[in-house]
């Protein structure tokens, strides 16, 4: 990658594997860890405590197994995602999802907003740009199939 990472982002690219940053914090985690802390300019502990702070703020997490892995919120901040125009049309998303997952509903709105969808009514978000993989991701990981449809569709006035 060309681009300047931060702390987080590579930590967060230690979790793809086949990278150097995964090779390193596989089988040298104390030199990953001392990478960090160099990007960061900040003591190695403080480095160690970015991989803690990114568990908790959901950006990784440890399966059953005890293996870390990259959640999709994670894999969105460290994705160079761009999303393609619309010309012609809008993605629309519809969902109708039970007050007893309020939490979900609540992160569902929360992502729309940040992909920059318009409400168009209570459950109804419309966006010119095609975000549909991202939240196709995110209904997976929600497991709210059932309860989201995503369409393109045409304004006719």
């Amino acid at each position: 990658m060309d681009r300047k990472l931060t702390g987080t982002q590579y930590i967060l690219l230690a979790l793809i594997p086949y990278t150097k940053a995964n090779l390193q914090f596989s089988f040298a985690r104390k030199s990953f860890f001392r990478e960090v802390a160099i990007r960061d300019h900040v003591h190695e502990k403080a480095a160690r405590s970015g991989f803690y702070r990114a568990m908790k703020q959901g950006l990784i997490e440890e399966d059953e197994k005890g293996q870390i892995r990259l959640t999709n919120k994670g894999k969105r901040r460290i994705a160079t995602y761009t999303s393609r125009y619309l010309p012609n049309s809008n993605l629309m998303v519809i969902f109708d999802i039970a007050e007893a997952e309020r939490a979900k509903r609540s992160h569902v709105r929360a992502l729309l907003k940040e992909l920059s969808f318009k409400q168009v009514q209570k459950s109804v978000w419309v966006s010119e740009y095609d975000h549909r993989s991202l939240v196709q991701m995110e209904v997976e990981h929600l497991k709210l199939q059932d309860s989201i449809q995503v369409f393109e569709c045409y304004r006719l006035s």
